[in-house]
């Protein structure tokens, strides 16, 4: 008996270009190939979710990995503050990430302090960072934590001190305070730069009675808080 298939093809030939097919489907549809700085970038984000501290030093003495590199929104430095990394906080600023970065909308870690209240040690962490900056000026350590994002097209923006009264609530007012506190002192952020809430320029200390935060705006009014 002739091993045939539908359509007179021999077998072998069949299985051959359905082989054939298999793999030039699988070549073409083949994801393009992640270049090293991309690569190495993706694997440092992880490392710094999973806490894998040697896995940062490791990924720290590469070629490939810029601790100040413009290339992606958030920096490593800021990914450490969002998960409260204080050892890896540490490595990045030994390793030269500077403390004072700010992106394009000027949303700076100060910012990113005040959305996410991390523990003292990465508060720490962060203020041994800024006096270490080489070159930095007094001036400019105090203008990166005054500095308002420019979040919303026409407004006057936030500062890292009015983000953190917007953010807060009843039940987190203990961690916001302490947060607070670090900001205005040793920081010196200025208690008193507004921003806006339905077209209304506010303070942080008027916003923080509107929402009944008692604890902050005590605290801001001892620290010449106004309304």
């Amino acid at each position: 008996m002739s091993r045939t298939v539908t359509a007179g093809f021999p077998l072998p030939l069949l299985i051959f270009f359905t082989i054939t097919g298999l793999a030039l489907e699988k070549t073409l549809c083949a994801a393009p190939t992640l270049d090293p700085f991309r690569q190495h970038h993706d694997a440092m984000v992880a490392a710094i979710f999973d806490n894998k501290i040697d896995r940062v030093k490791a990924l720290l003495n590469t070629p490939y990995i810029l601790v100040n590199d413009t290339s992606y929104e958030t920096p490593y430095l800021a990914h450490a503050v969002v998960f409260d990394r204080p050892e890896i906080a540490t490595l990045l600023i030994d390793a030269g990430a500077d403390v004072r970065w700010h992106n394009k909308g000027n949303r700076t870690l100060f910012h990113a302090v005040a959305a996410n209240l991390p523990s003292d040690a990465l508060l720490n962490a962060l203020y041994s960072g800024l006096y270490k900056q080489t070159g930095a000026s007094y001036l400019e350590i105090i203008e990166t934590i005054n500095m308002r994002s420019n979040a919303l097209s026409g407004s006057p923006g936030r500062t890292a001190v009015y983000e953190l009264v917007d953010r807060a609530d009843s039940a987190r007012q203990a961690r916001a305070l302490r947060v607070l506190q670090w900001l205005i002192s040793p920081m010196l952020a200025d208690p008193n730069i507004p921003g806006i809430v339905a077209g209304t320029l506010v303070t942080p200390l008027a916003l923080a009675k509107q929402r009944h935060l008692d604890v902050l705006a005590e605290f801001l009014e001892d620290r010449g808080g106004h309304l």
